[in-house]
């Protein structure tokens, strides 16, 4: 009887607790989905938060990605105007030689002095182009100088030429002129040489 009384008493116990137990159970449900559901939208608020500081972090990177490249290009382009060599790894003029990895990374400061350098470089080469064309002008101004002046000196010999082969017809036509008048005087001499040993005889 002892025995069926606890185990009545533990069964009754038993239920009573579980009921409770339920209770209990059901309230921490019940709560927890009135806590989840305070929270659900303010952690929606934070995810969107967080995807749009992502999606901004990764705009930014973007920009600066393209901010590096735009000025990778004008450093390029600055170069190529300058007259350098671009083999798609290095650039290049004369004795100077960068690759466009060191190049695009760089700072300003850098990156000007070397231009400055090639720039110099450049200036140097078309002084030295601009004095070679202007020695070579020049050879070619007084080789047609030269030339007009023999052509002129050319000229003046055959003008002389003429002017002599002129003078040497006019003697020759005077010469030719007294032989003819002599040889007339010398006939008409004769002539009257032997009219007068005519009368003589």
């Amino acid at each position: 009887m002892v025995v069926k009384k606890k185990r009545v008493e533990v069964t009754t116990t038993g239920k009573k607790m579980r009921e409770e137990a339920t209770a209990y159970n059901k309230a921490v449900l019940t709560e927890e989905k009135r806590i989840l559901g305070l929270l659900a939208p303010i952690e929606t608020h934070l995810d969107t938060e967080e995807n749009k500081i992502t999606e901004e972090k990764e705009r930014i990177k973007g920009l600066e990605v393209a901010a590096k490249e735009a000025i990778t290009q004008a450093r390029a382009n600055r170069l190529l105007e300058l007259g350098c060599n671009f083999d798609r790894i290095v650039f290049s003029y004369k004795t100077f030689s960068i690759p466009e990895s060191i190049m695009a990374t760089m700072e300003d400061e850098g990156f000007e002095i070397i231009y400055r350098e090639v720039a110099a470089m450049v200036r140097e080469e078309e002084e030295r182009q601009a004095a070679e064309k202007e020695a070579q002008d020049a050879e070619k101004k007084r080789m047609a100088q030269e030339k007009h002046e023999q052509e002129k000196e050319k000229k003046r010999l055959e003008e002389e030429k003429i002017l002599l082969a002129n003078a040497k017809a006019k003697v020759e036509a005077d010469q030719e002129a007294e032989r003819k008048r002599l040889a007339d005087e010398k006939a008409s001499l004769e002539v009257e040489k032997r009219a007068l040993q005519k009368a003589k005889g």
